[in-house]
């Protein structure tokens, strides 16, 4: 679908601005900013459709819009809140510190995973480190098998239990307003690079909800071409291959497909060329990634299979990468930039970026 650019304006920016120029136009993320950041409580998330919507009155306090990176994204402002500076050239990854692969050294963790389980591991350190509190992640549905939720994780057991890659999306902001109304102070954030947009947008704006953003002490970003929607996701995925979906013990992309597994054992791999219909709107329109605004950035691609990519982006993603492996959650080694599951890498950032240049045309 080719989408309109958008078009500011100088109107007062209410919910009907957010829906015409954002939601109707197939640009949401549906990553719950808008709902999470509303002082009156007057929007919520539509279960079936997976995007907010209105309900009560609003009063055009211009909140909502603020907190949407589809909105606007000031770049130089976010740079700098980030990475302390401009960034002049960021390349087809983002500006980056070092770039290495690693795996977790925590048995249970690996047994969970969908490869090297080094955001898992980040996450347990930070806990059981006492570095933070709690940690926002995507979970899964009590009644509804492989539907994302966000859910708010306190301890190592919960970070295990909830490891793994889900793919249909979880609107990660109203984790984030459960920590906060839940009085934690020290939060890590993991999310997709378009979540991550939302709260360096959240960050950044002159109408910032403070107390909802400055409880993130660390950004996590996962590496994502697109997520999917959920009713068509289980539709086309379990209902016409005949899987049924509480069977499904994993999910995992690799070599170009995206294969499902029962009982750990591969039942089904399909081209993602198939799937692509299936994904979210918004995700045409977005050109990140790699999680380029994240404190560090964590995907399978450019890797050996079982290791993950990591690239550290700011000076709290090297402490905690480098603490989280003296503390003997994590093994590590240096990553060549350079050779075909590199360049492979370069190539899908690359991709993602002429998606979106192209539907925004």
């Amino acid at each position: 679908m080719k989408l309109e650019p958008f078009v500011p304006r100088s109107q007062a920016k209410s919910f009907g601005f957010l829906f015409d120029e954002v939601i109707k136009r197939g640009r949401c993320t549906k990553c719950g900013g808008c709902v999470a950041s509303c002082p009156y409580k007057v929007l919520t998330i539509d279960n079936m459709a997976e995007l907010p919507i209105l309900v009560g009155e609003c009063v055009s306090c211009q909140i909502c819009c603020f907190q949407c990176p589809r909105v606007d994204f000031p770049t130089p402002e976010i740079e700098k809140l980030v990475f302390g500076r401009i960034i002049e050239s960021g390349g087809k990854l983002g500006f980056y510190t070092s770039i290495r692969t690693g795996r977790s050294r925590k048995k249970e963790i690996l047994e969970r995973c969908e490869d090297g389980g080094v955001v898992s591991s980040l996450v347990a350190y930070a806990l059981d480190s006492g570095t933070a509190d709690s940690a926002i992640l995507a979970s899964t549905h009590e009644f509804l098998p492989w539907k994302s939720r966000p859910v708010v994780a306190t301890t190592h057991d919960e970070v295990v239990n909830n490891a793994g890659s889900k793919y249909s999306i979880s609107p990660t902001m109203l984790g984030l307003r459960q920590a906060v109304d839940d009085h934690k102070a020290r939060v890590v954030l993991v999310g997709l690079p378009c979540q991550i947009q939302t709260l360096r947008r959240m960050q950044t704006t002159k109408l910032k909800v403070s107390k909802l953003v400055n409880p993130v002490i660390l950004a996590i970003s996962l590496f994502c071409m697109e997520s999917y929607l959920y009713d068509r996701f289980l539709h086309a995925l379990f209902t016409q291959n005949g899987i049924d979906p509480a069977a499904v013990t994993k999910f995992s992309i690799k070599r170009g497909r995206f294969r499902i597994f029962v009982n750990n054992e591969e039942k089904m791999a399909l081209p993602l060329k198939d799937i692509r219909p299936l994904m979210n709107s918004g995700c045409t329109v977005c050109s990140d990634y790699a999680g380029e605004y994240a404190d560090i950035s964590v995907g399978t691609i450019g890797s050996q299979i079982g290791w993950s990519t990591i690239l550290c982006r700011t000076e709290k993603g090297e402490k905690i990468l480098r603490e989280a492996l003296e503390a003997g959650y994590l093994e590590i080694k240096p990553l060549m930039e350079e050779g075909p599951e590199f360049d492979l890498l370069l190539r899908e950032a690359d991709r993602k970026k002429q998606r979106a240049a192209k539907n925004l045309a």
